[in-house]
């Protein structure tokens, strides 16, 4: 379904322009520097599609997404975000396993210094966790997670905090249980 809709939108793209210049990444995406356009490109791991929050036993964890999943979040990430990522296409690897390639802005600066992380949630309306890397937002049940420093950028000038590689999804019920109970737990403190 996936290469049949980047063949018919013409998104199939040389793996060796592509996939070739990624250098290093997580557990998600390799990354490169795309120095014409200024973007950070992303390609997913081969078959991988993101990572995706799950209620656990007494614990929240991330697990391997799909397709739909790892697109509705490109979506919410620049709604919420205010980011401009986009998908450039598909590049299929030596496999012909299909990689998702995507490109957002470039933007220069550092890791957030402390307490930086959260405040940039609090002013979008999320609240802690008893985990300092998610928060909450419950009126409208949307959950940030990895919310690490190393998942954001704050400007040199240190007057904007970025969000450029959080895992934001609507949460269903049981993970919103969890979440809630995890607020309470973090306001006890």
């Amino acid at each position: 379904m996936l290469i049949d809709w980047a063949r018919a939108t013409q998104r199939i793209l040389d793996a060796d322009k592509w996939l070739n210049p990624a250098k290093f990444g997580g557990k998600e995406h390799h990354i490169w520097f795309h120095e014409t356009s200024q973007h950070v490109i992303k390609t997913t791991h081969s078959e991988a599609f993101g990572r995706f929050p799950e209620a656990g036993h007494n614990s929240i964890r991330l697990r391997e997404g799909n397709i739909r999943e790892y697109f509705h979040r490109l979506t919410l990430s620049n709604w919420l975000f205010g980011d401009s990522m986009f998908i450039v296409g598909i590049a299929l690897d030596e496999w012909g396993h299909p990689r998702i390639i995507t490109a957002q802005p470039a933007i220069c600066g550092t890791r957030p210094g402390d307490g930086r992380v959260e405040e940039y949630f609090d002013a979008l309306g999320f609240e802690p966790t008893e985990s300092p890397t998610i928060f909450y937002r419950a009126k409208d049940r949307l959950g940030a997670f990895d919310a690490h420093p190393g998942n954001l950028i704050e400007s040199h000038c240190r007057t904007q905090v970025y969000a450029i590689d959080v895992v934001v999804d609507e949460v269903g019920d049981e993970l919103a249980r969890a979440l809630e109970t995890s607020v309470k737990e973090a306001r006890r403190g």
